[in-house]
Formats: C-alpha cells, structure tokens, sequence
C-alpha cells in the first residue's frame, strides 16, 4: 500500500535531467524526500503516456457533467482508481491482446457512467528507489470514477463477471488497484487528466 501518488510531467528525458538531476540544490532536496519516506517501500517509475488513439475513444471523452450516479459531498466523493498493472509473463503478447480485448468490452459499460481514462502510462523504466527488475510493472493507469455508488453499478451489469475474467487473464497476480481521494474542492485535482 503507498501513502501517496505523484505525478510529475515533463517534456522529454534531457528537461528531467537538466532541471533535477544536474540542479544545484539536487542535493539538498534529495537529502529532505530520503528523509521523509520508506525508501524500500517506494517507487519511481520513468513512463510514456498511451497514445490516446490507442485508447478507447469514449473513455476520454470529457467529464460528464451530470453522471448517472453523482458524487456526494462528504459521504461518497469521485475518486481515482490507480491500476498498476504487470502482464501476465508466461505470454505478454497474448497477455497485451487479451487485455486489449477486455479494454474494448468494458469501454462503454465504463464510459455510460462517467468513468474516464485520466492517464494509461506505459513503464519505460526503472528510476530509483526501492524499484528492482523483479518488481518493474508494465503500466499504471489512472481513471476517473465519479462515485462509489458508479463503480457499484458496474459492478451489477450483467456481463461484469465474463468482461473482468479477461482482465484478470492477461494480469499477473501481484497487479493491483489503488482508490484515491481527490480534493474537488481545488481545480488542481483536474490536472491529473493528461489527455485534456
């Protein structure tokens, strides 16, 4: 379990290096996060975001303004759902085609209740921390939900248990799925959505 996700864009590798890596207080500022959290237990991650015309095109449509099942302040709020995600080894060409497939069912059960695809990152590579090979995921996927009670109602759609299978099919069992809080109050939250 992680305490917090953060997300930090930036333009290419070099940006990355040149502004972090090769800035004067680098190491100052290395110094205080190293002090603030369980370095075996935490994992920087280098990625790509997906191409969104690889992506289901429902999934990033903008947020639905009036979703089936609206978010209730203080008592069931939208929320993000972390996927990380690592193919199933034994095949990942089968695994990725798989869950491709699953992408493609589950899209409009999604999409009809205001679910959105906020970031699908493809893993590139390993940049720090507690990451070894052994525990390198193939993605992370961020998506919107609006309300408990949304993901519920996925949950009674009639083709829920044979769509899923095939999700957990292509998956390696130590894939797993995270839900986050987002402060709506602050318009800050929104910028998590990369495909805006």
């Amino acid at each position: 379990d992680y305490d917090v996700i953060i997300i930090w864009k930036f333009s290419n590798g070099p940006t990355y290096i040149e502004t972090v890596l090769e800035h004067s207080m680098y190491d100052t500022m290395i110094t205080y996060r190293q002090a603030g959290i369980i370095s075996s237990q935490s994992r920087i991650y280098a990625t790509r975001l997906q191409d969104p015309n690889n992506l289901p095109s429902t999934l990033i449509q903008p947020i639905l303004a009036e979703p089936p099942y609206p978010p209730r302040d203080g008592i069931d709020p939208s929320f993000l759902f972390v996927h990380l995600n690592q193919y199933a080894a034994a095949d990942d060409t089968a695994a990725t085609a798989t869950m491709q497939l699953f992408d493609v069912e589950s899209a409009p059960l999604k999409a009809n209740i205001g679910i959105r695809a906020f970031a699908w990152l493809t893993i590139v590579g390993n940049a720090g921390l507690g990451t070894t090979t052994s525990d390198m995921l193939d993605e992370i996927r961020l998506e919107f939900v609006p309300s408990l009670v949304t993901w519920a109602s996925l949950l009674t759609e009639e083709r829920y248990s044979e769509i899923w299978a095939k999700r957990e099919a292509a998956l390696d069992r130590v894939s797993t799925s995270i839900m986050t809080a987002l402060d709506t109050n602050n318009d800050d939250w929104a910028r998590v959505d990369l495909y805006k």
